[in-house]
């Protein structure tokens, strides 16, 4: 059962400062599964041991974190917003642990935790392994779920942020390098919002982009694409090392 999976001992050891609806929050689960696998995993909470608490009245805010939040969410990122609960909180799905960990080191505040389980695709009838990541839930985070959202419907803000860091996380989240040439994948987003993008990337970062679209699924979705040379100057602009192994190979040698 994916339950058992999740909610281990190694689960409960590592969040013992949190109490059962931070857990709760945590892990998507109810109070009441969150209790009862603690005692079938044979957790004890020491008696008298305060569990410590996200303090919604502080903003943990700055504006690193306003640049790897808008990379975040141009990428693969996302901002749940679960119902009975006020606030959202950071979610991503990653093949690699070490991506996993690498996104949400720029969350720590929110105290990110992440797991590692198995994901069915109902399409192509196969089992895989995924890294899942989540922080808690926080009003500062929330303020970037209405940037971002509407209803459900991901949308561009007017204000992105485009940054060496935040494009880096976009580039590490949802792109990749064809033939010496980067794509910046952009299914979630309009054509206009696209074309947005484009001219962002050419008046922030100086990089020269095009719009140009791809069938998937009988459906024509928009995506960036960068010629050779200007792939050059993109790589100037967010590094040319990756900062995590498992995507050395996105970037130029």
């Amino acid at each position: 059962m994916i339950t058992d999976k999740v909610l281990n001992k190694q689960f409960f050891e590592y969040h013992c400062n949190m109490n059962w609806s931070e857990m709760a929050e945590l892990s998507g689960f109810d109070r009441h599964t969150i209790a009862k696998y603690a005692k079938l995993t044979g957790f004890i909470r020491e008696a008298g041991v305060s569990c410590s608490k996200l303090d919604h009245s502080v903003s943990y805010w700055n504006d690193k974190k306003q640049e790897a939040s808008d990379g975040f969410l141009l990428g693969d990122g996302s901002i749940r917003l679960r119902n009975g609960i006020r606030n959202g909180n950071y979610a991503c799905s990653q093949k690699h642990e070490e991506m996993t960990k690498y996104f949400m080191s720029f969350f720590a505040d929110y105290k990110p935790y992440i797991r590692i389980m198995d994901s069915y695709h109902r399409k192509l009838k196969k089992t895989y392994r995924i890294c899942r990541g989540s922080t808690l839930a926080h009003p500062d985070i929330t303020i970037q779920r209405y940037r971002w959202y509407s209803g459900r419907t991901k949308i561009l803000p007017v204000n992105i942020v485009l940054s060496t860091l935040s494009v880096l996380l976009w580039y590490l989240g949802d792109g990749n390098l064809h033939r010496s040439r980067v794509r910046l994948f952009t299914n979630n987003f309009t054509g206009e919002e696209v074309e947005m993008l484009c001219a962002g990337l050419d008046s922030k970062c100086n990089i020269k982009s095009h719009m140009l679209w791809q069938n998937m699924g009988g459906k024509k979705y928009p995506y960036i694409a960068i010629n050779k040379h200007d792939s050059e100057s993109f790589f100037e602009f967010i590094g040319r090392d990756s900062p995590v192994k498992c995507y050395d190979y996105k970037f130029l040698a």
